[in-house]
């Protein structure tokens, strides 16, 4: 659901969040269901509303970068960098680069979970979901694939939330910076890298898994 309380305001937490889902983005009738096109056609200087989606559509499955997006929007490539720069001024996209590093290999992410999953759930499965039930939809469409969804878009960004939140609590000294790092071609990838107040950083391995995973 992101960080917004517009979306935050809607979540009975007497519900599971299968019956949440489903029933705020999943059915047709959902106060969310149509979140994604509402904000684009929100705003005036938006037209192509079309190729916006298809770049936010490849983003949340999986595209970061540059020649990724492209392929998977079919997007000009010479328009691309217009659609891109407009999304982040909207605050819609995030462009990261790796930790310490300000070049050419900064990756695209959408900046928050309510547009990731609207993206990958509803925007995706959009003919589907109106003609399927929302409750089997959940079952059948979204929560086989909430594993790969959380583990690879998700679960960092928390990590990084919680290290930031209790540092103090573990004994760490105050955290001036803290990011991700991968070299080119993602041969090498950290998931966490904090630069740390006495000089030292600490380096994390962000892992998403069925069952606790022990220190072995």
């Amino acid at each position: 659901y992101g960080g917004s309380g517009r979306y935050l305001a809607q979540i009975d937490p007497g519900r599971p969040l299968g019956e949440n889902v489903a029933a705020h983005l999943l059915d047709p009738a959902g106060i969310f269901h149509r979140e994604g096109e509402t904000l684009i056609r929100q705003e005036r200087d938006i037209r192509d509303d079309a190729d916006y989606n298809a770049i936010l559509a490849a983003v949340a499955a999986g595209a970061t970068d540059w020649g990724e997006i492209a392929n998977q929007s079919h997007v000009d490539s010479k328009s691309l960098s217009n659609y891109l720069t407009r999304l982040q001024h909207l605050g819609w996209i995030l462009q990261e680069f790796p930790f310490g590093e300000k070049g050419k290999r900064g990756i695209y992410r959408l900046a928050d979970n309510m547009l990731k999953a609207w993206y990958r759930y509803v925007f995706r499965h959009r003919s589907a979901l109106e003609i399927a039930n929302p409750a089997d939809a959940w079952r059948e469409l979204v929560e086989p694939d909430l594993p790969d969804y959380l583990g690879q878009f998700v679960l960092e960004e928390v990590a990084q939330q919680h290290l930031a939140r209790y540092a103090r609590s573990y004994g760490l000294p105050m955290i001036l910076a803290m990011g991700r790092w991968w070299s080119r071609r993602h041969a090498v990838k950290i998931d966490l890298v904090a630069e740390l107040r006495d000089g030292s950083y600490l380096f994390g391995e962000v892992k998403w898994a069925s069952s606790p995973v022990g220190l072995g």
